[in-house]
């Protein structure tokens, strides 16, 4: 929602309760898009990343392994 929502809701007077199911279901939405996102970003930089100069092939092996881990393309 961004800043200027987030500032109007926080404005609100909420119970405990409200607040408890609010932080919920906030906690559940960053969770969701911060993994996709991530995972995202993963693919690209694994799309992307080639032997740099100077770089030898284990460090570029290296690096590619461990951006693919973050990708969860699985086996």
């Amino acid at each position: 929602m961004g800043g200027k929502a987030n500032r109007i809701l926080t404005s609100f007077r909420k119970t405990e309760v409200d607040q408890a199911l609010y932080q919920r279901v906030k906690d559940r939405f960053d969770a969701y898009f911060v993994a996709r996102k991530t995972k995202m970003y993963s693919r690209a930089q694994l799309n992307n990343r080639t032997q740099q100069p100077g770089e030898s092939i284990d460090d570029f092996i290296t690096d590619v392994h461990a951006i693919a881990q973050k990708c969860e393309y699985g086996d």
